[in-house]
């Protein structure tokens, strides 16, 4: 039964995206012009600068690629989570007998798993575009599952800004500090191996790099072992991420029917 209701909410989320093609090629055309635009820099990078580091300009375009793919194609859904809990929808919600999170969860996964793949194309083709070929290597295999990790992560996340709201009446402070942190920690344009190495011990002890540069870290050339270190890290953050979010949706509930 709770495979039943949570493929159903699934099939519901990615209906909702395929109600809204105009606007998600609205997006697209977003994330053509940031990829080429920063592509275009990337391209304009010193020869000491990438003999420091040790990446070749075309590694750096795919790394950026990959990264602008992941944010573009996870989504900024904690609006609708603190609208849920303003309007007061939420209450119908905690009637069902499943927790409203996991609900929220697979809905969303289902509209960002069909956004993704109507976004996989361009991102292909403009990586092609800028870069060539890609660095191929039997880590690759380990790319879907990360996305598909990632995204998870990132949903959950947004589902804790948003139900923030309950508390502090208004989650878009928290959303802008997030998503300031997962720019500058989760090495959204530039790998953390130009970041000094203090810097990199910080960006380690959070989230973000799993959400982030775990995924762009495929377009350098990673190896199959650091693939699965990688992925290895990314699910024991999924985990603990996971954990929160359920500990904040029965406080939710709680405070709700109190």
């Amino acid at each position: 039964m709770t495979a039943r209701t949570l493929a159903c909410a699934f099939r519901i989320g990615s209906r909702r995206t395929l109600a809204h093609l105009a606007a998600m090629l609205w997006v697209v055309g977003i994330f053509l012009a940031l990829t080429l635009s920063y592509g275009r820099m990337l391209h304009a990078l010193p020869d000491e600068t990438l003999a420091r580091i040790g990446y070749t300009r075309d590694q750096l375009v795919w790394y950026l690629v990959l990264t602008e793919t992941a944010i573009m194609g996870m989504g900024f859904q904690f609006r609708e989570t603190q609208e849920d809990i303003q309007s007061g929808r939420i209450n119908i919600a905690l009637l069902r007998p499943m927790p409203f999170w996991m609900l929220k969860l697979a809905e969303w996964t289902g509209q960002q798993c069909v956004f993704l793949c109507l976004l996989l194309p361009f991102s292909l083709a403009t990586g092609f575009a800028m870069a060539g070929v890609p660095p191929l290597s039997r880590a690759l295999a380990f790319l879907p599952p990360a996305c598909l990790i990632a995204l998870q992560t990132m949903l959950a996340i947004n589902l804790m800004i948003g139900a923030a709201s309950l508390w502090i009446g208004e989650s878009r402070p928290v959303a802008w500090l997030y998503q300031k942190f997962n720019f500058l920690l989760g090495g959204l344009l530039w790998p953390l191996a130009f970041y000094p190495v203090w810097l990199q011990h910080v960006a380690a002890a959070t989230p973000f790099p799993a959400i982030v540069a775990g995924i762009g870290g495929f377009g350098l050339g990673k190896t199959t072992g650091g693939a699965a270190f990688d992925f290895g890290v990314q699910l024991v953050w999924l985990t603990v991420v996971l954990t929160l979010a359920a500990l904040i949706g029965e406080a939710v509930r709680r405070k709700i029917s109190r």
